[in-house]
């Protein structure tokens, strides 16, 4: 594999020679797949969406890949692309967990609102209150729209 990457190759797959880019994925694609299955917690279909992005973002851009640096060895920049990805996947798998976090939360803390509702009287300046309004609206929001005609 070192070596087999070299300017002539680089040359070709940038003219958009289908054999040497084809080459790229069948040699790379293994290896990429290793590298990036612990780094995404052995979660198999995110490391197949990482090395699909990886492969993807190396053809885009190839022009950066210097044979010469890497003595024709591809595979350190495709992991340094790698990483790149996997820190973005990650982030974004960590910002929608935390979002559903947030949400399971609110659910939690309306429904001990709305139970309290039910056993006490509200006075009127809470009625008047802004987080009052934002909290009916939200109730309001997550009705199905049948129930919203009706009323």
């Amino acid at each position: 594999m070192s070596g087999s990457f070299d300017k002539h190759w680089r040359r070709q797959a940038l003219a958009g020679d289908g054999p040497a880019v084809a080459r790229l994925a069948a040699e790379m694609l293994e290896p990429l797949y290793r590298f990036c299955y612990y780094r995404v917690g052995r979660d198999r279909h995110l490391c197949e969406e990482v090395v699909q992005e990886t492969l993807v973002q190396a053809i885009r851009k190839l022009e950066q890949y210097e044979p010469d640096r890497s003595r024709g060895d591809l595979f350190p920049w495709l992991a340094g692309l790698a990483r790149n990805e996997i820190q973005r996947v990650l982030a974004r798998r960590h910002d929608s967990v935390s979002l559903e976090a947030m949400w399971a939360a609110m659910d939690q803390r309306l429904a001990r609102v709305y139970a309290a509702l039910d056993r006490e009287l509200i006075e009127e300046d809470v009625l008047r209150c802004e987080e009052t309004r934002q909290m009916v609206n939200a109730t309001m929001s997550q009705l199905p729209s049948h129930n919203i005609a009706k009323h």
